[in-house]
């Protein structure tokens, strides 16, 4: 049977590990964090305990343990369109300012969670070509994040109803998404296509990942 108990010792280690890594800071007496999150990889990994899950990610034993515990530790937090000025300054102010220049406009999502401020920006920018066909420039959309799982679900591009209804109008969710069933719904294509995911720490230079 796993124990799920961690020393004060381990806890400290740990911190320190997970803020030099990626900058998350846990504070004091957050062991129940640490145990709630990290136990189901004490049975995925198939380790003796917690103790030793929390000992092989600090000593590096284990590359992919590692990013699992990050990934685990990561909290996920965002919604559609969220503060709605940045939106409209896109819209009304950069997109026609780059077709006028006739540039591209390339812009990056950081720390873009599961998805949803990357691809307002790229439901942003068919609002703005269907008002303004054929004057805009193109437009690039890099989206990053440190969780690999976050990644995955903003790949796929699908939704249930409660993130759905965290800030996405009924009109955007006829005009840019498609049922696929049980309640979910998809990005369509024409959205995803404006959107490249990829592994970014910001803790780490650009252009590095964490676990490379």
């Amino acid at each position: 049977m796993t124990t799920i108990t961690i020393s004060d010792q381990e806890y400290r280690d740990f911190s320190k590990f997970l803020e030099s890594q990626c900058g998350i800071v846990l504070g004091e007496s957050k062991q129940y964090l640490v145990r709630s999150r990290l136990s189901p990889l004490v049975t995925k990994f198939k380790l003796g305990s917690l103790s030793e899950l929390l000992k092989d990610v600090v000593m590096g034993r284990n590359s992919e343990l590692r990013v699992a515990a990050v990934d685990a530790m990561t909290t996920n937090e965002t919604l559609w369109f969220r503060d709605t000025y940045p939106f409209q300054v896109l819209s009304d102010k950069l997109l026609p300012e780059a077709a006028a220049n006739k540039r591209p406009i390339k812009i990056w999502s950081a720390a873009s969670s599961s998805g949803q401020e990357p691809y307002s920006m790229a439901m942003t920018v068919l609002e703005t070509q269907q008002k303004k066909p054929g004057l805009l420039p193109n437009v690039a959309i890099t989206a990053t994040d440190i969780s690999a799982s976050m990644l995955d679900m903003c790949r796929t591009g699908i939704y249930d109803n409660l993130a759905l209804g965290r800030g996405l109008s009924p009109d955007r969710r006829n005009n840019f998404f498609e049922e696929v069933g049980d309640g979910r719904m998809k990005v369509k294509d024409n959205v995803k296509r404006l959107v490249n995911f990829k592994p970014q720490n910001l803790n780490c230079p650009i252009n590095t990942t964490y676990g490379s």
